[in-house]
């Protein structure tokens, strides 16, 4: 018995037999008061309105349908807006264009009734006089004078009168087509029946964003009503 004893105490800790403790009171009395971590049952579920859940589907497809036609008509409204005013434009610049190549009709018809007329009466004195003022010599040296020195003005006397009348010409075109200044200057380019079409449609476009706005104010419950 002995040996046995002193056999089993030379055994490494590794290979001597051990012995499961046995459970004692006090844990078993704490382990029975535990509950069980296994869920439960959860009952019966509540039955769930499939009707009242469709017709919530349906009233919000409606609604989404009514703000889609919303969006619609008002692009349609800025799609017509917009091309009243590019026709607008449009045709305002191609009447000031229409007047300008008018004008420039006129110059030069005039011009040419004027050299018309000219040539009529027309003599041989006028010729040679033509000729000693621009071919004589003296005109020679006159043009050598001119070229070399460009600053100093030349031709005045003959191009003044056809000058003036060109500059009349052009005063009465802008006369034509002037629509005024603002008071800061700057050139107007609609009439006042554009600017207040322009004016109406922000004014409508204006009143729909506010009361989209009012719309969804009343709808957001209130802290107070939950």
């Amino acid at each position: 018995m002995a040996d046995n004893e002193s056999s089993e105490s030379q055994r490494p800790k590794s290979l001597q037999p051990t012995k499961t403790p046995e459970p004692r009171l006090d844990q078993q009395m704490v382990i029975g008061n535990t509950p069980s971590n296994t869920p439960s049952t959860p009952g019966v579920f509540p039955s769930f309105d499939w009707e009242e859940f469709e017709a919530r589907y349906e009233k919000a497809l409606a609604e989404a349908d009514e703000k889609e036609r919303e969006l619609l008509l008002e692009f349609d409204s800025l799609v017509k807006y917009f091309n009243v005013w590019a026709s607008t434009s449009s045709a305002h610049d191609n009447e000031r264009a229409a007047k300008r190549l008018h004008t420039r009709q006129r110059y030069v018809n005039l011009a040419e009734k004027n050299m018309a007329q000219r040539e009529e009466h027309m003599t041989e004195d006028d010729l040679m006089e033509f000729f000693d003022t621009h071919f004589s010599d003296a005109a020679i040296q006159a043009f050598k004078s001119d070229f070399f020195n460009p600053n100093q003005q030349f031709g005045a006397a003959d191009a003044g009168p056809l000058f003036e009348e060109d500059v009349d010409i052009l005063e009465e075109e802008e006369e034509e087509d002037d629509l005024g200044y603002y008071p800061d200057g700057v050139k107007r380019t609609l009439t006042d029946e554009q600017i207040a079409m322009f004016r109406h449609s922000e004014l409508e476009a204006l009143k729909r964003e506010q009361g989209r706005v009012a719309e969804r104010r009343s709808t957001v419950p209130q802290p107070g009503q939950a």
